[in-house]
Protein backbone atom coordinates (compact mmCIF):
# COMPACT_ATOMS: atom_id res chain seq x y z
CA UNK A 1 0.00 0.00 0.00
CA UNK A 2 1.55 3.45 -0.97
CA UNK A 3 1.49 6.49 1.26
CA UNK A 4 -1.70 7.84 -0.56
CA UNK A 5 -3.65 5.08 0.17
CA UNK A 6 -2.64 5.08 4.02
CA UNK A 7 -3.78 8.69 3.73
CA UNK A 8 -6.90 7.82 2.30
CA UNK A 9 -8.04 4.89 5.02
CA UNK A 10 -7.04 6.96 8.27
CA UNK A 11 -8.31 9.89 6.64
CA UNK A 12 -11.26 9.09 4.57
CA UNK A 13 -13.13 6.30 6.53
CA UNK A 14 -15.86 6.49 4.54
CA UNK A 15 -13.23 6.05 1.01
CA UNK A 16 -13.54 8.83 -1.57
CA UNK A 17 -14.64 9.42 -4.71
CA UNK A 18 -12.60 8.85 -7.83
CA UNK A 19 -12.78 10.95 -11.00
CA UNK A 20 -11.89 11.64 -14.63
CA UNK A 21 -8.97 14.33 -14.63
CA UNK A 22 -10.89 16.48 -17.18
CA UNK A 23 -13.65 16.49 -14.43
CA UNK A 24 -10.80 18.22 -11.66
CA UNK A 25 -9.21 20.73 -14.33
CA UNK A 26 -9.06 22.63 -16.77
CA UNK A 27 -7.25 21.05 -19.76
CA UNK A 28 -5.87 23.83 -22.09
CA UNK A 29 -4.33 21.75 -24.69
CA UNK A 30 -5.83 23.84 -27.60
CA UNK A 31 -4.26 26.90 -26.62
CA UNK A 32 -0.89 25.56 -26.81
CA UNK A 33 1.46 27.06 -29.66
CA UNK A 34 4.85 25.66 -30.30
CA UNK A 35 7.59 27.54 -32.11
CA UNK A 36 10.27 26.29 -34.07
CA UNK A 37 13.74 27.56 -32.45
CA UNK A 38 15.23 29.38 -35.35
CA UNK A 39 11.60 31.52 -34.86
CA UNK A 40 11.77 32.23 -31.35
CA UNK A 41 12.43 35.80 -30.01
CA UNK A 42 15.22 35.43 -27.04
CA UNK A 43 13.62 36.85 -24.17
CA UNK A 44 12.70 36.59 -20.01
CA UNK A 45 9.39 34.51 -20.18
CA UNK A 46 10.10 30.33 -19.10
CA UNK A 47 9.28 28.34 -22.85
CA UNK A 48 8.11 24.91 -21.58
CA UNK A 49 8.11 21.46 -23.83
CA UNK A 50 7.76 17.52 -22.17
CA UNK A 51 10.23 17.74 -19.31
CA UNK A 52 10.49 21.29 -18.20
CA UNK A 53 11.98 24.52 -19.40
CA UNK A 54 13.66 24.50 -22.97
CA UNK A 55 14.11 27.75 -23.58
CA UNK A 56 12.87 31.70 -23.03
CA UNK A 57 10.97 34.18 -24.99
CA UNK A 58 10.24 37.47 -25.77
CA UNK A 59 6.61 36.89 -24.79
CA UNK A 60 3.83 34.34 -22.98
CA UNK A 61 0.95 32.63 -23.73
CA UNK A 62 -0.47 31.62 -20.23
CA UNK A 63 -0.18 33.96 -16.85
CA UNK A 64 -0.85 31.70 -13.75
CA UNK A 65 -0.38 28.74 -11.66
CA UNK A 66 -0.25 25.23 -14.38
CA UNK A 67 0.25 21.72 -14.24
CA UNK A 68 2.32 21.02 -17.12
CA UNK A 69 2.25 17.05 -17.87
CA UNK A 70 4.67 15.62 -20.57
CA UNK A 71 3.12 14.62 -24.31
CA UNK A 72 5.29 13.84 -26.30
CA UNK A 73 8.81 12.32 -25.80
CA UNK A 74 10.30 12.04 -22.53
CA UNK A 75 6.69 11.19 -20.66
CA UNK A 76 7.30 9.15 -17.62
CA UNK A 77 10.35 8.60 -15.26
CA UNK A 78 11.44 4.52 -15.13
CA UNK A 79 8.52 4.04 -12.53
CA UNK A 80 6.44 4.37 -14.68
CA UNK A 81 5.23 7.98 -13.80
CA UNK A 82 4.16 10.69 -15.61
CA UNK A 83 6.93 13.70 -16.12
CA UNK A 84 4.88 16.44 -14.57
CA UNK A 85 6.27 20.46 -14.07
CA UNK A 86 4.96 23.28 -12.13
CA UNK A 87 4.90 26.20 -14.21
CA UNK A 88 3.70 29.33 -12.57
CA UNK A 89 3.65 33.27 -13.68
CA UNK A 90 3.78 34.38 -17.77
CA UNK A 91 5.10 31.42 -19.48
CA UNK A 92 4.91 29.79 -23.27
CA UNK A 93 3.79 26.04 -23.54
CA UNK A 94 4.47 23.92 -26.35
CA UNK A 95 2.42 21.47 -27.72
CA UNK A 96 4.47 18.55 -26.41
CA UNK A 97 3.01 19.42 -23.04
CA UNK A 98 -0.56 18.84 -21.19
CA UNK A 99 -1.61 21.52 -19.33
CA UNK A 100 -3.57 22.19 -16.28
CA UNK A 101 -5.63 25.08 -14.90
CA UNK A 102 -7.52 24.53 -10.99
CA UNK A 103 -10.96 24.82 -10.88
CA UNK A 104 -12.85 25.95 -7.86
CA UNK A 105 -12.93 22.96 -5.31
CA UNK A 106 -10.06 21.64 -6.03
CA UNK A 107 -6.39 21.95 -5.15
CA UNK A 108 -3.89 22.50 -8.03
CA UNK A 109 -1.06 21.54 -5.62
CA UNK A 110 -2.75 18.37 -4.35
CA UNK A 111 -3.45 17.46 -8.31
CA UNK A 112 0.16 17.95 -9.07
CA UNK A 113 1.69 15.44 -6.60
CA UNK A 114 -0.95 13.47 -6.98
CA UNK A 115 -1.14 13.28 -10.90
CA UNK A 116 2.90 12.26 -10.23
CA UNK A 117 2.00 8.90 -8.19
CA UNK A 118 -0.25 7.47 -11.47
CA UNK A 119 1.36 5.13 -13.61
CA UNK A 120 0.77 5.44 -16.92
CA UNK A 121 3.10 3.14 -18.87
CA UNK A 122 0.53 1.26 -19.90
CA UNK A 123 -0.89 4.51 -21.22
CA UNK A 124 2.12 5.34 -23.52
CA UNK A 125 1.40 4.63 -27.28
CA UNK A 126 3.62 4.50 -30.42
CA UNK A 127 7.64 4.52 -31.40
CA UNK A 128 8.31 8.21 -30.23
CA UNK A 129 6.56 7.80 -26.35
CA UNK A 130 3.05 9.22 -26.40
CA UNK A 131 0.24 10.06 -24.08
CA UNK A 132 -2.56 10.80 -25.46
CA UNK A 133 -4.94 13.52 -24.33
CA UNK A 134 -8.00 11.06 -24.53
CA UNK A 135 -6.28 8.70 -22.24
CA UNK A 136 -4.82 11.77 -20.42
CA UNK A 137 -8.57 13.47 -19.85
CA UNK A 138 -9.77 9.78 -18.43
Amino acid sequence: MNKLSELINKLCPNGVEYKPLEKCCNILDNMRKPITKSAREKGNYPYYGANGIQDYVSNYIFDGKFILVGEDGSVINRNGNPIVTWAEGKIWVNNHAHIIEEIEGIQLRYLYYYIQTINVANLIHGNIPKLNQGDFRN
